[in-house]
């Protein structure tokens, strides 16, 4: 068998307006994929992230000595090119800056494999330029893409360029950033008043994928990262990739993640929500009622009021109508009202709690599609780089009731609503549930009589023209921003790279490095999240669903001791003045003497998208 020499070189590439790389030698080449593809070698930094390959993709032949050129993933997210030596004492590797200009390096192939003489090192990750040190001191201009093929002599060049190539020889594998889609359930979750199963899908889901979170992140001590999870995308017919996010946590929570389950539909979503941190057990109830919430019964005391839906609480061995009330609003504050989540098992009640405004809750990361099994690749991981602007994204959301998820994006057209999504600034008024940033953002504006009828023209007007509409992909957005966009339509440019959000002045977020043991220390905390939510699924979906006439007859809720999740937030008394939330609401008694409403025939998901119809009709 013969054995081959090789030396390894690592490029490190980070996608959007400024990016680094850089070529630096590593002790850990130790194996060589097959050598049997041929023709150029594009490494192309997937838009907006870092990610091993595929979809970054290394492969080629050398034509003189069959030489091949492969590639695994780093941890500090970049990739690995691993060059076999049939016998040769060196490799010859030629650079090529986006100028024209020419470095060339030969490297001597060590005696033994892993073992190296000679090194290069980049080390500027997070500015604008490429350094790389190949012994003598070279810039690069900042690159979008960097190029491996051979040059027909023996050698192998490295193209770093401000732009893709053009032609045949440029493949982008494996990914699309989407600037629409889901938002992650941490984020922000709608409160549906009749809730009802998760949206379904006819295949199981793909395994978790290895995410990375990235190298930077908000300042705060009650900041989390909480990994991504596979949604259902039913007009795309397959799977997407929710991202990671940066989490400021809601204060005296801790996050429960949703989960895929079999149904006789396929497989369920069941729904993540924020529980009490304080809490060691979950009670599954029967189906709560329908709601027979219906709006303010007295007047506001000022304008600076709020009203917060009644709801069905377990009150004395039966549902019990509590209900609604004004609430005085607070500056740089969400009250989430009390609420339902559906669970194979039961009905879980998530009582009223405080979080953070929108902007101040950290950072969203855009939504991706990845390309047959690239995902099931050996090496393969994903870090998020691609952020949904906040700014720009209260103005493009949309909610979906029957997902249980907000939206954003691109879901103007009317086909949209016949699938249930209602704008936000609709499903207030909708009685089918309520959106805790529209009721804050009504308040903000609450001096402004033409807010409303705004939005709403907006959204006729977005409906009616396809080309006043959001990108829907970060690929068709490059294509926007590089045109004369007018001012008008900054609002369409809905993502953003990680660096350039961190450098925007007066954010009210502000960032800082993430060390490499602590974004390794993540990375692991990702499976104890995932073995977490293994650990509810198990419990919810291997135990009866309690009947509705077991509940009729005045049992207490199923009890069931669940652990403590990874992802807890700290109490309002270590935040601190200035940083705790404010206190709770006094809210009102239940009402016995309110009798729920009879149960209508039919499916409650058809009269929410007819609901959708009508609202957007106002």
């Amino acid at each position: 068998m013969m054995k081959y020499r090789y030396v390894a070189f690592s490029v490190i590439f980070l996608a959007g307006n400024a990016v680094a790389a850089g070529i630096e030698l590593s002790k850990d080449a130790v194996s060589v994929s097959s050598p049997d593809l041929q023709g150029q070698v594009v490494i192309a930094g997937a838009p907006g992230c870092v990610v091993g390959p595929p979809p970054i993709y290394i492969s080629a032949r050398n034509k003189k000595n069959g030489m091949a050129v492969n590639s695994s993933a780093l941890p500090n997210g970049g990739f690995q090119l691993r060059i076999p030596a049939r016998g040769e004492d060196s490799v010859k590797l030629t650079f090529i800056a986006a100028n024209g200009k020419k470095k060339d390096l030969t490297v001597k192939v060590p005696e033994a494999a892993g073992e190296i003489r000679e090194g290069a090192v980049a080390k500027n990750p997070r500015r604008s330029e490429v350094n790389v040190d190949l012994g003598q001191f070279s810039q690069f201009g900042a690159p979008e893409v960097v190029q491996v093929k051979h040059d027909g002599e023996g050698g192998t060049i490295v193209h770093v360029g401000d732009r893709p190539p053009q032609g045949p020889a440029y493949v982008e594998r494996g990914m699309q950033v989407f600037t629409r889609g889901p938002v992650h359930e941490a984020f922000a979750e709608p409160v549906v008043f009749n809730t009802e199963p998760g949206i379904a899908a006819p295949k199981a889901p793909p395994a978790p994928i290895e995410e990375v979170p990235p190298e930077q992140r908000p300042e705060g001590a009650n900041v989390a990262w909480i990994p991504g999870y596979w949604a259902w995308d039913d007009e795309g017919n397959d799977f997407i990739w929710v991202s990671g996010i940066w989490r400021a946590m809601p204060p005296d929570r801790q996050w429960v993640p949703g989960y895929w389950g079999r149904s006789p539909q396929g497989y369920q979503w069941t729904s993540g929500y924020w529980a009490d941190a304080a809490t060691s057990e979950v009670e599954y109830l029967s189906e709560p009622p329908e709601t027979v919430e219906a709006g303010p019964n007295i007047a506001a005391p000022s304008a600076d009021y709020t009203w917060v839906p009644g709801c069905w609480v377990w009150y004395q061995g039966r549902y019990a109508w509590r209900p609604g009330y004004w609430a005085a609003v607070q500056p740089d504050w969400d009250w989430v009202p009390a609420h339902y989540v559906w669970t194979p098992r039961g009905y879980v009640f998530v009582d009223g709690y405080w979080d953070y405004t929108v902007n101040r809750r950290g950072v969203l990361f855009a939504p991706v599609h990845f390309d047959g099994d690239v995902y099931r690749q050996r090496g393969f991981f994903y870090s998020p780089s691609t952020v949904i602007d906040l700014a720009v994204f209260i103005d493009q959301l949309f909610l979906r009731p029957h997902s249980s998820h907000y939206y954003f994006g691109d879901y103007y057209a009317a086909s949209y609503q016949d699938m249930g999504f209602y704008p936000w600034y609709s499903f207030n008024s909708s009685r089918y549930g309520y959106d805790p940033i529209y009721a804050h953002q009504r308040w903000e504006h609450r001096h402004d009589r033409e807010w409303e009828h705004r939005l709403q023209a907006e959204f006729q007007h977005r409906r009616d023209h396809e080309n006043a509409r959001p990108p829907r992909t970060l690929a068709a957005q490059r294509g926007l921003s590089t045109s004369a966009v007018k001012s008008k339509e900054k609002s369409l440019v809905l993502a953003t790279s990680l660096d350039q959000l961190a450098k925007r002045k007066g954010s009210p977020m502000r960032f800082q490095p993430l060390a490499k043991e602590e974004r390794q220390r993540l990375a692991q905390h990702g499976q104890e999240v995932q073995k977490f939510r293994e650990e509810r699924k198990t419990l919810e979906t291997k135990a009866p669903h309690p009947s509705a006439e077991t509940r009729s007859k005045g049992s207490e809720p199923a009890r069931v001791r669940l652990s403590k999740s990874p992802i807890v937030a700290k109490s309002a008394a270590q935040l601190g003045k200035g940083q705790a939330p404010p206190k709770r609401h006094e809210v009102p008694k239940p009402d016995p003497k309110v009798e729920p409403k009879s149960k209508k025939a039919g499916d409650k998901h058809e009269s929410q998208r007819g609901g959708a119809e009508r609202e957007v009709q106002r």
